[in-house]
Parts: structure tokens; sequence; C-alpha cells
């Protein structure tokens, strides 16, 4: 996996969604320097910002981590410019238990999903 196509993707993420790198930054807990960094393939995350990543824009973790640095295909985008970072906290929180729900219906469908 190339580190640079996840931070590229995650960089687009934001982009649509107007997700300001300050913002984003301070719902991970990080610098912005260090968002900054992560976009250019120069700053490795860690799991558990990665699983924040993945809760705030309904992705799983091998959508994210594909080799392909084309978008993401997403059922939505919020439009994240003018909200906070506690409110980026409860729409991942949202988005977790939506893509949680739609999982156990894949395995109770018979259809199993890769995490």
């Amino acid at each position: 996996m190339n580190r640079n196509s996840v931070g590229l993707k995650v960089k687009m993420m934001c982009d649509k969604a107007c997700l300001s790198q300050k913002c984003f930054a301070e719902y991970l807990g990080i610098d912005q320097k260090q968002i900054i960094k992560f976009e250019k393939g120069e700053l490795r995350l860690s799991i558990n910002q990665l699983e924040k990543i993945c809760d705030l824009f309904s992705c799983s973790c091998n959508d994210l981590m594909e080799g392909i640095t084309d978008e993401l295909q997403q059922d939505y985008y919020f439009d994240f410019s003018t909200i906070s970072s506690d409110d980026l906290t409860g729409i991942s929180r949202i988005n977790k238990i939506v893509r949680n729900s739609k999982e156990m219906n894949n395995l109770l469908t018979g259809r199993l999903v890769q995490r």
C-alpha cells in the first residue's frame, strides 16, 4: 500500500466535504502540520486515527487502504464547512452505527463484508 495514495484519498474526501485541515486535525487529535505531512505521504497515522477517518467518512479500512487513488464511492457527503470537531465526533458515531448495521445485514443475508 502506498502511503501517499491513502493521504491523497483522504485529502480528496476532505476537500469534497469542505472539511478544513484545522478542523480535521482537531478531530483526529493531531497538529495541522501533521495532516499536511499525512496528505503528502510523509507521515503514517495510527490505527485509531485511521478508524476515526473511516467512521467520519463511513467507509471501511479496506476501502481506505486500497491502492486506488480515486475517490471512494460514497452514498452521501456532509458539508463540514461550518461545523466543529465536536460535531465531527457525533457524525462519525452515527456513521459507525450505520456502517455496522449494513455489515450485520450483509452477514445475515449471507454476504460477507471484508473490513
